[in-house]
Parts: C-alpha cells; structure tokens; sequence
C-alpha cells in the first residue's frame, strides 16, 4: 500500500483530515478518531464529519490536515492514524472501492423499492435488539 501511495498523483480535495481524540459514549473509553470536513462548506450536510474510509487515495494524499489536528497529534501519529483509516475496509483500493460501489447498488435497491417492499426488506431497531437478546 505504502508503495502504492508514491506512484499516485494527488487529486484536489476540498476536505481536510481532522484526527482527534473522541470519548466512547458506551464504555467511556477514549479513542482516535479520523474524519474529514469541507474547507468551505455549501450545504448543511457538509457542515458534518465526514467519513474518509472509502476516499480514493488520491484525495487524501492532498488534502491538508487541520491544525487543530497538528497541535494535538505528531506528524507520524497523524501518518498512522490516517494509513489505519485508508486500510480500514482492505489494502487495496480496488478492493476498497468495489465494496462502496456493492454498498452503494444496494441502497440504490432499497430506494427503489416500493413501501411495501422496504418493510418486508428492514427490521427495526426495536426487532433487532429484541432478537439478539432471545439469542
């Protein structure tokens, strides 16, 4: 992979990389986590953390890292954390994208599904717990 990232010629990005520590809701420990935010954000959506595992690798080898991030982190905590998140889903992109592309065809599926089907198709979150506790 590390390899792979030379050869690849950076493809501008208008998201940076945020690395910060988070505090697990459930358990109360702490944690690294990587996401991304726009620069300069257009729609209320972009306003979030955004996810980064399933970015080409050519985005995020430009985009910039936030400064909180580097007051907070050193540069190789950073690398780490970053190379992590990049392999989080496989080690090679192709791999990578193909699963975003499965996940993808499949929420394109549900949308076009009538209500009936999507009913028949999704369990509550309510069912969900119920059934892995009967379990």
């Amino acid at each position: 992979m590390f390899n792979q990232l030379q050869l690849l010629s950076p493809t501008p990005t208008e998201i940076s990389i945020v690395v910060k520590w988070e505090t697990d809701d459930f358990d109360g420990t702490k944690y690294v986590d990587i996401s991304g935010k726009y620069n300069n954000p257009k729609t209320e959506e972009e306003e979030f953390s955004q996810a980064l595992e399933f970015t080409p690798w050519n985005e995020w080898l430009a985009m910039k890292i936030a400064t909180e991030s580097l007051q907070d982190f050193s540069e190789l905590e950073i690398l780490s954390h970053c190379l992590y998140e990049m392999t989080f889903v496989g080690f090679e992109e192709e791999e990578i994208q193909e699963k975003i592309q499965n996940i993808e065809a499949e929420a394109e599926k549900y949308i076009n599904m009538t209500e009936e089907e999507q009913k028949e198709n999704t369990t509550s979150l309510d069912d969900l717990f119920k059934n892995l506790v009967d379990e």
